[in-house]
């Protein structure tokens, strides 16, 4: 059928489960699959969220009355 592909799929949970609860170095929020992209993303997001801040807060500070660019 058409749904057969999302209800009769194997039971990872328990290699997963075995995945992050290994004795490993990392701290659990590094241990994911994908982890260390999404960290990446949230990094640079929050660096570019920031930065812009930054140069609003300059522009409106720093800039005369009138002038426009």
């Amino acid at each position: 059928m058409l749904l057969d592909s999302l209800v009769n799929r194997p039971n990872r949970i328990p290699e997963r489960q075995r995945a992050f609860q290994a004795a490993t170095h990392l701290p659990v929020y590094r241990r994911g699959k994908y982890s260390n992209i999404l960290l990446n993303i949230y990094a640079v997001s929050m660096v570019a969220g920031v930065a812009t801040t930054l140069g609003g807060i300059y522009a409106l500070v720093f800039t005369k009355p009138g002038k426009t660019e």
